[in-house]
C-alpha cells in the first residue's frame, strides 16, 4: 500500500486555502478598521475645534460688548459702591471664561486660529488695562475708546472668518 498522496494534497490545499483566505480577510479588515479609525479621529478633532472656536467666539463677543458698555459707563463717571463691585465681579467671571475658552483654542486649534485668538486676547487686554487705569485714577475716560473698540471687533470678525474657512467641509 502506498502513501495516499492525493488525499494529502487535497487536505493540504484546503488548509492552505482556508488559511490564506482568513489571512486576506483579516488584512483587509484591519486596513478598513485603520481607515475608519483615522476618519473617526479626524471627525473628533474637527468637532473639538468647532466647539472650541464657537465657545471662544461667544465669549469674545460677550467680552467686547462688556468692554464697550464699560467704556461708555466710565466716560460718564467712575462707578462706586455696589455698582463698582458688580462690574468687577462680572469682569472677573468674564475674564475667567475668556481665558478658559482661549486655552481650549490654544490646545485644539490650528496655528492660524491660535494667532487670531491671541490677537483678540491682546486687544481685549489692552482695553481692559485702560479701563482698570481709569478706574484706579478715579477720572472719567474720554468717549474716544469707541474708536479703540473697532480693532477688537475686526479681530473677532477675522477669527470668525478664519474659523469658517478652516471648518468648511471639503
Amino acid at each position: 500500500m502506498s502513501f495516499p498522496w492525493t488525499n494529502f494534497i487535497t487536505a493540504g490545499s484546503t488548509l492552505l486555502g482556508a488559511f490564506g483566505g482568513a489571512s486576506l480577510t483579516a488584512l483587509t479588515a484591519s486596513r478598513a478598521d485603520g481607515r475608519r479609525h483615522v476618519h473617526e479621529r479626524h471627525l473628533s478633532r474637527m468637532r473639538e475645534r468647532t466647539d472650541a472656536y464657537s465657545h471662544f467666539l461667544d465669549i469674545a463677543y460677550t467680552d467686547a460688548r462688556f468692554l464697550a458698555l464699560s467704556a461708555i459707563r466710565f466716560s460718564r463717571g467712575i462707578p462706586a459702591g455696589d455698582e463698582a463691585t458688580r462690574m468687577i465681579n462680572e469682569a472677573d467671571e468674564l475674564v475667567t471664561a475668556f481665558n478658559q475658552a482661549h486655552a481650549r483654542v490654544e490646545i485644539v486649534g490650528s496655528e492660524e486660529a491660535i494667532l487670531a485668538a491671541n490677537k483678540v486676547s491682546e486687544l481685549c487686554r489692552s482695553i481692559s488695562d485702560q479701563l482698570r487705569d481709569t478706574f484706579l485714577a478715579g477720572v472719567p475716560m474720554s468717549p474716544a475708546p469707541a474708536a479703540e473698540q473697532e480693532p477688537l471687533n475686526r479681530a473677532i470678525d477675522a477669527f470668525a472668518a478664519h474659523c469658517r474657512r478652516e471648518l468648511r467641509p471639503d
